[in-house]
């Protein structure tokens, strides 16, 4: 027995996703990059040992057919894809320019607790030295109309905000859009 509902209603809203992503990536890559976002959105606890299994009860694994979700292959072709910075930023533009005129897209970010001894990306923000713990900022784009996320980016957790955003608008191509600040913040030219 397989699971339907929550798989086909995801799949349902994520069709011009699966279709950008095919205009970017292989279509053996954008297979596994819908699988595991869908199993995400499914059941957002699911550890990477469980990958497999949930994939294999869902019409997930109808969906998006021969996908290897084994711990170790989705921790690689993870990393893979973050790597590949080219293929991302292609994908990115393509959500950008895919917003319509008439939608407004809100530019946000947020500090994320992030103590790990990997990422080369936390560090001490202003607010986190107090707390003790490392921290990392995630700056995103948002499409209010449609209610979907355009793009993100993750910057290190020390970094000045105007910096960041100037950066993740120009790296990302988004050519209007309302920055949600703190106050404070300088105006970006």
């Amino acid at each position: 027995m397989l699971s339907y509902g929550a798989s086909a209603f995801v799949r349902s809203v994520s069709i011009d996703l699966f279709t950008e992503l095919l205009s970017v990536y292989t279509p053996k890559d954008a297979y596994t990059i819908m699988a595991i976002a869908s199993l995400r959105v499914i059941k957002p606890e699911v550890s990477a040992k469980r990958f497999a299994t949930q994939y294999q009860q869902t019409f997930i694994s109808k969906f998006y057919p021969g996908i290897d979700l084994s711990e170790n292959t989705v921790s690689a072709f993870l990393q893979g894809i973050g790597r590949d910075g080219n293929r991302r930023l292609a994908f990115y533009h393509k959500r950008a320019a895919s917003v319509a005129a008439d939608h407004h897209v809100a530019i946000n970010g947020m500090l994320k607790q992030d103590s790990g001894i990997v990422n080369d990306l936390s560090a001490f923000s202003c607010r986190a030295r107090t707390k003790g713990c490392r921290e990392v900022s995630v700056l995103y784009a948002y499409d209010i109309e449609a209610t979907e996320p355009i793009c993100a980016e993750i910057f290190p957790g020390n970094s000045i905000d105007a910096t960041s955003y100037r950066s993740f608008i120009r790296d990302n191509d988004i050519r209007k859009g309302i920055i949600v600040a703190n106050k404070g913040f300088p105006r970006l030219r």
